[in-house]
């Protein structure tokens, strides 16, 4: 279906057929190492349809009025129902990939060490198949540049590590190493079907050196093996290339590369082709500014196939509204229906349907013929750009059935000035008249629905009839607001999910110098700022943003342009999203008054304060709150002698919840001593520290502030308990994080939750405690914080549950002398005793700490194994991974 020009390598068949198919192959023996890769399914093709079809589905309907370039049916079927597919959105997940199938996540591949080699004592699997999910990648990478290294390739795959990727720099295919002859015949060999077969470059994103990628297959291996010169290799996914940013040259031809993203922002990149692929968005390649990098060629013949539409019979049109195919400018290409008399590729596959132009990106279908027992109908479309050689062609096959009807669902985003886009071409469901659909869970939509989510897009409703939220709000019966799920009827149904788009405000604090610049506050070495995240219906409100710092009152909001602080007006309530993330600063100037010195008003506040560039720093004061004592144990732990606060905190507000970092007590009145306090609580392990609600505040007579607060530690002794604690950030802080950290660990014994709301309802799964979870952004819920991941989903933002950054805990541990299991943390009930020959290995699934519900004992560190709890002691065990 490829033009049949621009070949060089070698001399094309004549009478040659577009290889859209699956390449399904079986990898053979190969040196020590057997290795099959198996056949795709029909039934492992997910539908990922991106077409709808008009309400005008009755045969009394047949007029198509006001149609531009329109094209007759063609009588030609050459779409098989009998061979999978290669559909451009629909993709096997890489824990199913051929091989080993051990993929656990691009998390726990991330973490497996540059060193690691042969088998994960966890898992049991080889490392590779963890990091590099697929044999065919593996063999390919194998036979191209490791055969010197290793002389098998089970030597390769016991062997092989990250590390050793960093000396590759070309992955270039061999056209000779693709064919050979037995028997006086060619056939194709391993080296072509590994190649062909492979899916992802998972794993490559370690080779850090690699500058050339070259893969094109032998047409005559691909004609002696499919019957087709032209035969696609299934690779689509190149993400691993994002961060190799020693790329000069890429030339993949004949694959299934349909995102180009991981080759933006490449400086080096000078040469890039990539004909004969499923590309339909060149626009990410313009941010490649290399001068030798000429954009305007090495994109031709792309081809785009969606999965089969089901009609009902007597079904009269069809409409395709909307593609989307992007040129280097990111604009819309016009699309056009394929004419087999015109054009001079893809005569093999013209359209069974009428078809004709609504507009430069729809086109009304009608008269289809039906399709055959073992072949498909098919809508064919064009499209050409006018500035380089990026043309192609879209193929939506189609077959028809009684007792079918169909349920069109767009994708539209409902923007700031109410005007509504199209995100995404649409997806058709079909199914039984009288049987139910749910578009929130149906996979003809999940792909769609699951990409924008992933993309910033929020469900703001589901619509019918216009589809358009004015034709709603304005009740005109046009458009209602619907569920998700319906019930299939004899006419078509349309429905229009519109989204909004969630950005961020990005909120930094400060106050200005003399010269009128904006200083930023700083948190010991780290900038005071904040972020939120919404949508253009719900603005942010300038209440939830203020903080309070002693000394410091507010002063309004501003933005920087140009270099220049340019306030907002001072009656600005709300500030609105908008459909870009954007920053603001809140700006603070020294208090006059703080109050009126009992002790009784809200306590005057500071800005967090350290030295370096851009920080406020209070002058020292006699009689300013003093350093705590490091080891907790006096009565005032504000008060020592000879000594001056930093100030590094900010007051908690009203309703926070905060907890003890030290040993701290709980008094009657906010002046501490023996007599007047009512309970210690002693420092305990993160997971268990205490916690109170701020209720107020007060102060001594000297200034030093104090918590009025609340005792919330469920299962404690003290729950409920009120009274006054310290303030001193060297003793309590914030139970909630702040600030945003690009990736957390969860540290809670009994994981963390993740849930569809920042409120933490509709729960999805949970985490266990060690998993490591992505973050894109950080949101505020009251006065608790919220992260959300990577795949949209929420998680707690306390400290107690998880921690910032990246943390591995034991996996394994080993007895080093007799040790006995108990059946519960505290080890109070034996249940298996290990002698001290035996030298154990305890696989550890989570670890926990002895008197998590008591404000007195500090608490001990326990392994949860199979069976029980042992003790962390490394007196009695040790760390093995």
């Amino acid at each position: 279906m490829k033009a049949e020009n621009n070949c060089s390598r070698q001399t094309r068949p004549s009478n040659f057929k577009r290889g859209f198919m699956y390449a399904t192959v079986a990898l053979s023996m190969l040196m020590t190492g057997t290795i099959a890769v198996s056949p795709v399914s029909a039934a492992d093709q997910q539908s990922a349809q991106t077409a709808t079809s008009t309400a005008a589905n009755q045969a009394s309907q047949l007029a198509v009025p006001n149609l531009t370039n329109e094209v007759k049916a063609t009588n030609k079927f050459n779409i098989t129902k009998e061979r999978p597919l290669q559909y451009t959105y629909i993709h096997k997940p890489f824990e199913d990939l051929q091989g080993a199938k051990a993929w656990k996540g691009a998390e726990y591949a991330a973490n497996i060490p540059m060193d690691a080699k042969g088998l994960d004592p966890t898992t049991k699997k080889n490392y590779i198949d963890e990091w590099m999910p697929d044999y065919g990648t593996q063999i390919f990478v194998y036979l191209t540049n490791y055969t010197k290294d290793y002389k098998d390739l089970t030597t390769f795959r016991d062997n092989f590590t990250k590390n050793d990727l960093a000396k590759m720099t070309t992955l270039k295919s061999d056209s000779d190493a693709q064919l050979t002859t037995v028997g006086g015949k060619q056939q194709a060999t391993i080296y072509y079907q590994a190649m062909m077969s492979m899916s992802t470059l998972e794993g490559l994103q370690y080779a850090t050196n690699l500058q050339s990628v070259y893969l094109h297959p032998n047409m005559m291996a691909s004609a002696i093996t499919y019957g087709e010169a032209t035969q696609n290799g299934n690779l689509w996914d190149i993400s691993a290339l994002t961060k190799l940013n020693k790329l000069t040259d890429i030339s993949v031809n004949y694959f299934s590369i349909s995102d180009v993203a991981a080759l933006a922002n490449k400086p080096d990149l000078a040469k890039i082709d990539l004909a004969y692929n499923q590309i339909s968005d060149l626009s990410p390649l313009a941010t490649n500014q290399n001068p030798d990098l000429d954009l305007t060629k090495g994109f031709s013949n792309q081809h785009i196939l969606l999965s089969p539409v089901t009609f009902r019979t007597g079904t009269a049109s069809y409409t395709t509204p909307s593609f989307i195919i992007k040129n280097l400018a990111a604009n819309n290409l016009p699309i056009q229906v394929y004419n087999a008399n015109k054009e001079d590729y893809a005569r093999l596959y013209p359209s069974t349907s009428d078809g004709g132009n609504v507009d430069s990106t729809t086109i009304t279908w009608s008269n289809m013929l039906p399709d055959r027992p073992n072949m498909y109908g098919a809508f064919s479309t064009l499209w050409k750009d006018p500035s380089s050689d990026y043309n192609g062609w879209i193929m939506v096959p189609y077959q028809i059935k009684d007792g079918i009807g169909n349920v069109n669902v767009n994708f539209q985003l409902l923007r700031n000035d109410k005007s509504q886009l199209t995100l995404a071409p649409s997806s058709v469901l079909s199914g039984t008249v009288g049987t139910s659909f749910n578009i929130q869970t149906d996979s003809t939509t999940d792909y769609q629905l699951n990409r924008l989510a992933g993309l910033g897009y929020k469900v703001y409703g589901v619509f019918n009839g216009t589809g358009q939220v004015s034709d709603f709000n304005e009740k005109n019966g046009r458009a209602d607001k619907v569920g998700q799920t319906g019930t299939i009827s004899e006419n078509t149904q349309n429905l229009t999910v519109v989204f909004v788009k969630q950005s961020t405000i990005k909120v930094d604090y400060g106050s200005l110098d003399e010269n009128g610049k904006f200083v930023q506050f700083k948190n010991g070495s780290e900038p005071v700022s904040d972020s939120k995240q919404g949508d253009f219906n719900n603005p942010l409100k300038v209440s939830d943003i203020t903080k309070n710092f002693p000394n410091y009152e507010f002063d309004g909001l501003a933005r920087i342009v140009n270099g220049k602080v340019e306030k907002l007006p001072a009656n600005t309530d709300t500030i609105p999203f908008t459909e870009s993330d954007q920053t603001i600063i809140a700006l603070y100037k020294k208090q006059v008054s703080t109050g009126d010195g009992n002790g009784g008003s809200t306590p005057p506040v500071t800005p967090p304060s350290s030295a370096g560039s851009g920080t406020v720093t209070e002058p020292q004061k006699p009689g300013q709150a003093t350093e705590p004592k490091t080891d907790g144990s006096t009565d005032d732990p504000d008060r020592k002698p000879g000594s001056q606060t930093n100030n590094q905190d900010y007051v908690a507000k009203k309703n926070e919840v905060i907890y003890s970092i030290k040993k701290i007590g709980l008094y009657r009145t906010e002046n501490f001593s023996k007599n007047t306090r009512q309970a210690w609580y002693v420092k305990k392990p993160r997971v268990y520290r205490p916690m109170f609600v701020v209720t107020g505040y007060s102060r001594t007579a000297d200034g030093k502030l104090r918590y009025q607060v609340r005792d919330v530690n469920h299962l404690t002794k003290n729950r409920h308990k009120t009274g006054y604690i310290t303030a001193s950030w060297k003793y309590v802080r914030p139970v909630y994080y702040l600030g945003k950290h690009a990736a957390i660990t969860v540290i809670n014994p009994r994981g963390v939750n993740g849930y569809t709301k920042a409120n933490l309802t509709g729960k999805i799964r949970n985490y266990k405690q060690g998993t490591i979870l992505k973050v894109k952004g950080i949101v505020r819920h009251n006065l608790t914080t919220r992260y959300v991941l990577s795949n949209g989903q929420y998680v707690t933002g306390n400290r107690k549950l998880v921690n910032m950054g990246r943390h591995h805990y034991p996996k394994y541990v080993k007895a080093k002398t007799a040790v006995n299991r108990y059946h519960n943390v505290n080890l109070t009930k034996r249940n298996q005793h290990y002698k001290q020959n035996s030298k154990k290995v305890f696989k550890v699934y989570n670890f926990d700490y002895s008197q998590a519900n008591s404000v007195t004992k500090h608490g001990t560190l326990r392994y949860r194994i199979a069976g029980g709890y042992i003790t962390g002691n490394t007196k009695y065990v040790q760390i093995v991974r």
